[in-house]
């Protein structure tokens, strides 16, 4: 169960009936020792690796060592142990094998993750050139050369882009996680990042702190917390639909969004509830904000109009006014477009690096100064019914101040960010090839030249290194036709440009293929797009893979560089349940069962290949001389394990 499962809850474990089951299973069950537990682990990571390595050295052979597979990292703090770990994934973009999703006459494209490394990062100090070093040691032990590379995606830390820049040979594959470039551009346009002098929105932000003063009087105060709960119950909410506040996480920005908007929806709840508690509590001060809080203003007084100084705060102050809850609706709409772009790219494994910024630019026409914001109306009661909440159209000329300028702020950050930053080679030729928004709308003038001769080089490349063979035929003859000298005369441009077409197509197969790709059919490229409005590439160059080869091998090395390290983020996630439901266990231990958690899904061996390289590796072999029976021979293939009662395991 602790393969399995991760381990017993203790809720379960403390029941008296589920001690009472255990305990009449006990004759017929035996709970292996903790070693063997670590052994069987053990080895099946190994199984796991073995087949991870032989599947990307196939990969790299089949590019001839061009670029092919993206790396993504982060490193990671566990709370409980104060163990860093590092985690890198290996991405590459293959025909998928599952023929239970895909139909077997076309399967198409997918995105294959693995876990590459996942351990306790060897330095106590995080600095660039720990991180390089660390870096270079873990390619080189897994035989990936950096000309295999397409492109490394650090987190938003400027250590590891650092760390990255700094392996010889990735300098020009490094592109930022664009999650964390999305943070950075909401924090900044909401006044949460900045220095105390810097904050570009102060209105907005003290807003939010409105909000979360009131989410903590209500962990704070028990007579609050089950006030909230018994008018609900009062008013015939069922006990499965008694929705209560969202707690404060200071590292997430979407938290503020899910906080504000579930204000928003409990307001016909907290007007009464709230406006009893100030008249009982017409004196008391609330210490609110003790601890520090995310951005860099932490410990100023708030000077917008929409909060009075914490430290003076009475408990009749809290929470909104009639105005304030206006603004929170408002607040709530302009958070709730970049919500959505971040979850698409997060939970779309098909949404690609060039995608991403895709949907960037789409966000800053969304932030244009004269359009109008979609504002979800507050409930009409506290109903169920009703939590299904209207919207109506706001015009820009009657929005509130701080939204205009966190839309301007916004636009700032994301040019900034992501159209006139520098991207990497793999990321330019994504750009220019995609077929979502035309290069020419999303690079400047100088990255646009350059993604441009790239494009052309790494075409060109895949034919040299003989990835895509190219079959040449002779050109065929073209029949003599009288033609009148003058006609020829009127048409010579056009016969010129034509024939420098045709040219182009016969002698030049890289050239020819590029054409078909700009004259790809609108009907053709229509049909891919998704529900979300999004563009599957995948299927799109899956289904001209036999027309256009040299493209489907190229999208297949640009798109391995992921625009985001959401999977390293998982990872932790992942590990650090882990960690919380067991205190004690091992690092070495914690690291394996997350490896084999997450390899799971491209990489499963059997029973029968786990129990035989068990019994290889751990079997007790006689010394010379020993006379074994066939007993003692049965013995020495059994897997050592010891009774252990339900109540002493961990």
């Amino acid at each position: 169960m602790w393969m399995v499962a991760g381990g017993l809850p203790m809720r379960l474990n403390r029941r008296p009936v589920f001690r009472d089951y255990a305990r009449s299973l006990e004759p017929r069950i035996v709970l292996p020792h903790n070693e063997t537990v670590h052994r069987l682990a053990s080895l099946t990571d190994e199984l796991q690796l073995q087949y991870l390595r032989r599947a990307r050295a196939n990969h790299i052979a089949m590019f001839k060592g061009l670029p092919c597979i993206g790396l993504q990292l982060d490193l990671w703090t566990d709370r409980n142990s104060g163990i860093a770990y590092a985690a890198v994934h290996a991405s590459m973009v293959m025909v998928a094998s599952d023929e239970s999703v895909y139909s077997k006459e076309s399967p198409p494209l997918c995105l294959m993750d693995e876990l590459l490394h996942f351990r306790a990062f060897p330095y106590t100090k995080h600095t660039a050139k720990n991180i390089s070093e660390w870096l270079v040691g873990l390619l080189t032990a897994e035989q990936i050369l950096a000309e295999a590379i397409s492109g490394v995606t650090p987190d938003g830390a400027s250590d590891g882009q650092a760390g990255c820049k700094l392996v010889e040979g990735l300098k020009s594959k490094v592109d930022v996680c664009q999650l964390h470039e999305l943070q950075r551009c909401i924090l900044y346009s909401i006044g949460l990042a900045g220095s105390k002098q810097n904050c570009r929105n102060r209105d907005f932000r003290d807003l939010i702190r409105v909000n979360k003063r009131l989410v903590q009087l209500t962990h704070q105060s028990r007579e609050v917390s089950d006030a909230l709960r018994k008018f609900q119950m009062d008013n015939n909410i069922p006990d499965h639909k008694i929705i209560s506040t969202v707690c404060t996480n200071q590292t997430r920005w979407s938290n503020q969004k899910a906080q504000i908007s579930r204000n928003n929806l409990m307001r016909p709840i907290f007007d009464p509830v709230m406006s009893v508690y100030r008249r009982e509590n017409v004196n008391e001060t609330a210490i609110l904000e003790v601890g520090s809080e995310s951005d860099d203003s932490e410990g100023e007084t708030p000077r917008g109009p929409y909060s009075g100084p914490a430290r003076e705060l009475k408990r009749k102050d809290i929470g909104f006014k009639d105005d304030l809850w206006n603004a929170n609706l408002e607040a709530e709409a302009f958070l709730t477009r970049p919500a959505d772009m971040k979850q698409i790219m997060e939970n779309n494994r098909y949404v690609t690096g060039a995608q991403g910024v895709h949907l960037m630019i789409n966000l800053k026409k969304l932030n244009s100064p004269f359009k109008p914001l979609k504002v979800f109306m507050f409930p009409t009661s506290m109903a169920v019914k009703d939590r299904e909440r209207a919207h109506q159209m706001v015009e820009a000329e009657n929005l509130a101040d701080f939204i205009p300028k966190a839309r301007a702020e916004l636009v700032r950050q994301i040019d900034m960010r992501f159209v006139d930053k520098e991207f990497s080679d793999a990321r330019l030729v994504h750009l220019y090839m995609s077929k979502g928004i035309p290069a020419e709308k999303v690079l400047s003038a100088d990255n646009l030249q350059r993604a441009k001769a790239l494009y052309l080089k790494w075409l060109r490349s895949l034919v040299t290194a003989g990835v895509v063979g190219i079959r040449s035929s002779p050109r065929k003859k073209k029949k003599k036709e009288k033609v009148n000298l003058l006609d020829a005369m009127h048409d010579s441009d056009d016969d010129d440009s034509a024939t420098m077409a045709d040219d182009c197509r016969g002698q030049d197969r890289v050239r020819e293929e590029m054409l078909q790709w700009q004259e790809l059919p609108a009907a053709s490229i229509k049909k891919h797009i998704g529900d979300q409005g999004l563009l599957n590439e995948f299927t799109l160059i899956h289904e001209f893979r036999d027309e256009l080869p040299l493209h489907y091998k190229l999208f297949m090395q640009v798109a391995s560089h992921r625009g985001n390290e959401a999977n390293a983020e998982d990872t932790f996630s992942l590990s650090g349940s882990l960690s919380n439901r067991n205190t004690h266990t091992q690092p070495g231990f914690l690291a394996t069962l997350v490896r084999i958690n997450k390899n799971r899904r491209v990489s499963e061996p059997t029973w029968k290949a786990i129990l035989s390289a068990y019994k290889h590796k751990h079997r007790k072999l006689p010394t010379l001389g020993d006379d074994v029976t066939d007993d003692e021979d049965e013995d020495a293939d059994a897997d050592p394990v010891e009774d252990h009662d339900i109540n002493e395991c961990d």
